[in-house]
């Protein structure tokens, strides 16, 4: 009988544990996001046949609350929600809102993980980055028969992060199979009003593009910049695979210029052909005060390739133009030339006869050098005899 009874006794707290465990607590979580966007808010009902939620949701200034709606999936039509205090404006300067999840036709239960609504959530201007809390407050739930399930809430949150205001921006460069090429890696201000003094990151290469060294660009002044390479021990440019960089001056604290190269890297290119990564990491700047600066850092990019081949020009014929040769332009006063071309066939010489106004000319046979001697005093006599008439 004793016996009997410990069995019973064991049996009635087995059931008990499993009751407990199918019949737990229901408890409506206020999701979490990073920066400005839309906020869930869901339900785990701990095996409960929930029917119905409420709950508030506190915010502070920093992160205000709007525009929230009942996921129409679930058939909540009589759904509310109101924003206190009373008169604020939701998403300006309200502090917190109230929602109600019901529906006076609809009462099966809500699935197990059920989206309940959303809120849209809007970090203002000026907050500073931080995590913020969408506080979970008065929660409720009853089954279809409007009996009171009991319930549980879970914050959420919003996350503000650091806006970057400065970025370390590394170049692409493209080369031959087994030759060296130098990469460029450069400051860029996502603020105008900010300024950087000085710099930090690590690069690391692809096994087809190995480090062989870096150099501080001489035209920003910074005197004490140095770089590291590692693994520890390795060889510049067989078996290197990254380098710390430190860009800065004990002296000169003015800001870098936006744009300005910071350092170059020279690079061992293998033979294998293709485009390889050369990854950003640790990025970091400071101000000339000291202050650290949220900085970001993009990646850059080696392409090998094997050089184009040249095309061989083909010869290009030239038609060079046959010289003229320049004819006199005879003015007011100046009698034309009279110019006369030597043939091979010798002319007769013969006496002038008298009364006849023109002289005779004497041509030499072609090739000899004193024929323009005869003409020149033959051309003289017969102008002047012109200039007579």
């Amino acid at each position: 009988m004793k016996q009997m009874k410990n069995l019973l006794s064991v049996a009635t707290l087995s059931l008990m544990i499993i009751a407990g465990a199918a019949y737990g607590q229901s408890t409506i979580e206020v999701g979490s996001i990073e920066g400005s966007g839309s906020v869930e808010v869901t339900l785990s009902t701990g095996g409960n046949d929930v029917a119905g939620t409420e709950n508030d949701i506190t915010f502070g200034p920093e992160v205000q609350l709007s525009n929230c709606l009942v996921n129409p999936a679930i058939d909540r039509s009589a759904s509310a929600f109101s924003f206190t205090p009373s008169g604020c404006t939701p998403g300006t300067d309200c502090e917190s809102v109230k929602a109600l999840i019901l529906s006076f036709t609809n009462l099966t239960p809500l699935a197990d993980g059920a989206l309940l609504y959303t809120c849209d959530a809007t970090v203002t201007g000026g907050t500073a980055p931080g995590e913020y809390t969408l506080g979970c407050a008065n929660p409720g739930a009853s089954d279809p028969d409007g009996n009171s399930v009991d319930s549980a809430c879970e914050d959420g949150t919003v996350t503000v992060p650091d806006v970057p205001v400065a970025e370390i921006a590394v170049g692409s460069v493209t080369g031959a199979p087994g030759t060296t090429a130098q990469i460029e890696i450069s400051l860029n201000l996502l603020d105008s009003e900010v300024e950087v003094a000085g710099s930090e990151n690590v690069l690391n290469f692809p096994a087809e593009a190995r480090i062989i060294g870096c150099a501080v660009n001489e035209e920003i002044d910074r005197d004490a910049s140095a770089f590291s390479l590692s693994p520890t021990g390795c060889t510049g440019g067989t078996d290197c695979e990254s380098v710390k960089a430190l860009i800065l001056s004990f002296t000169n604290l003015t800001g870098i210029p936006d744009g300005s190269v910071l350092y170059t890297c020279d690079v061992a290119l293998g033979t294998a052909t293709g485009n390889f990564a050369v990854t950003c990491t640790e990025p970091g700047t400071s101000d000339p005060e000291g202050n650290p600066l949220t900085t970001s850092c993009t990646d850059g990019e080696v392409t090998i390739a094997e050089p184009e081949a040249t095309p061989t020009a083909e010869p290009t014929a030239t038609n060079t133009p046959e010289e003229e040769t320049p004819v006199a332009t005879p003015t007011e006063d100046q009698e034309p030339t009279v110019t006369n071309t030597p043939t091979n066939t010798p002319t007769s010489t013969r006496a002038p006869s008298s009364g006849e106004d023109d002289g005779c000319s004497v041509v030499e046979p072609r090739g000899s050098s004193t024929a323009w001697m005869f003409l020149l005093p033959m051309a003289g006599l017969l102008w002047l005899r012109r200039r007579a008439r």
